[in-house]
C-alpha cells in the first residue's frame, strides 16, 4: 500500500469562523504545500456548548475554482460533502451518497460536477 504524504492539522476551536488554528494557518492556507491530502480536526462548539470535533480528510484539487474536497460519511451510506474553495470559503453539502463523492474525485471537471450534481440536489450550508 503507497504511503500517502498528508498535513495533518488542527483547525480552530471555533471553526465555523474560519479563524487561524494553533499553527497560524486557516484551513485554505494548509493546502499551499502541494499536498495531495490533507487530514483536518475540525472543532466547534455544539449544542450544550460541548465541544465536538470531527477528523475529515480532504483532497487537493487542481481546479480553477476548487482548492479541495473532503467527506465525513454518516452511519448509512451518506455523508457530508465539504468543498474548499480557492477563495477560502468552506461549503458542507449534507446527505451525499458515498458514492457521488467518489464520482466526483474522479471526474474530470470538478467545478462542472459540483454545479450539475451536488448544487442542485443537496442542502448546503456556508461553513465560513
Amino acid at each position: 500500500m503507497e504511503n500517502l504524504p498528508a498535513t495533518v492539522a488542527t483547525a480552530t476551536t471555533d471553526w465555523k469562523n474560519c479563524q487561524p488554528s494553533e499553527l497560524g494557518k486557516t484551513l485554505s492556507d494548509l493546502f499551499d504545500n502541494n499536498e495531495k491530502y490533507v487530514a483536518v480536526e475540525l472543532t466547534h462548539i455544539g449544542e450544550f456548548g460541548k465541544t465536538e470535533s470531527d477528523l475529515i480528510f480532504f483532497n487537493a484539487i487542481k481546479s480553477s475554482n476548487i482548492k479541495g474536497v473532503g467527506f465525513r460519511p454518516y452511519a448509512s451510506r451518506e455523508g457530508s460533502l465539504y468543498v474548499l474553495f480557492n477563495t477560502g470559503s468552506l461549503y458542507e453539502y449534507m446527505l451525499v451518497p458515498v458514492k457521488l463523492y467518489l464520482d466526483l474525485t474522479a471526474a474530470e471537471s470538478k467545478g462542472k460536477f459540483i454545479n450539475s450534481q451536488i448544487k442542485p440536489n443537496y442542502g448546503v450550508e456556508k461553513v465560513c
